[in-house]
């Protein structure tokens, strides 16, 4: 949703960030595997190569420098990422909150970004009702 806003270093971080967390649970799902093609149309990245994958430590170390909106855009994208299965399991909410605090994210804005998240996935999923019935 918010993608666009990133700079070059940063998109290439942000997919790097989420090839690791649709890992987290062992099983890359197909949703999951859409989501990643779909972040690289929505940032402009024709190809995504997982074999350049930079070390997670790199990636925190790109987003601890970044702004505040950048911070808070890549945590909602990356729960987005992690609810795009309909299940958030203990694992990738363990990775998405240690990678929120690690990166400079407070408790409290991390907690208002899952309440946000959770609420975009309730109404998607009544839309999606409306018109597939």
């Amino acid at each position: 949703m918010f993608l666009d806003r990133l700079n070059d270093e940063q998109k290439v971080m942000f997919l790097d960030l989420a090839v690791y967390a649709a890992q987290t649970n062992g099983v890359i799902e197909e949703s999951e595997k859409r989501m990643l093609m779909q972040y690289c149309k929505e940032m402009g990245v024709a190809f995504y190569d997982v074999s350049g994958l930079h070390e997670l430590e790199a990636v925190k170390k790109c987003f601890s420098n970044a702004s505040d909106v950048i911070k808070r855009i890549v945590v909602l994208e990356l729960l987005g990422l992690c609810n795009i299965d309909g299940e958030f399991d203990s694992i990738e909410s363990a990775f998405a909150e240690d990678f929120s605090k690690d990166i400079g994210v407070s408790e409290e804005d991390y907690l208002k970004l899952v309440k946000d998240i959770e609420e975009y996935t309730t109404i998607l999923s009544i839309i999606e009702s409306h018109i597939a019935p």
